[in-house]
């Protein structure tokens, strides 16, 4: 890479890889060790995030990130992605 930049990829247990970067201004600047620490930081921080999502959707099920709207039974994911969904059936 260049002169003031630290890239880490982790791979994680489940073969998920997470890549994140720092850098600094001035090369002078330049800490390998201080860039690696920041980019953990940054994954750690990515992970969690990834894991309350997983978690969210453990509990509430897939459905509960598709968004049905009150005026035409259109549905927007968390993606922004729209379609027609049919009625939920009541038993």
């Amino acid at each position: 890479m260049g002169e003031k930049i630290t890239v880490v990829r982790a791979v994680l247990a489940n073969g998920f890889e997470i890549v994140e970067s720092s850098s600094c201004v001035s090369a002078e600047n330049y800490d390998e060790a201080l860039g690696a620490q920041i980019c953990m930081k940054h994954i750690k921080d990515k992970v969690w995030m990834l894991l309350g999502f997983l978690l969210q959707t453990a509990v509430h099920g897939i459905m509960a990130i598709i968004k049905i709207t009150d005026n035409n039974q259109r549905a927007e994911t968390s993606v922004g992605n729209q379609g027609t969904i049919p009625e939920p059936k009541h038993e």
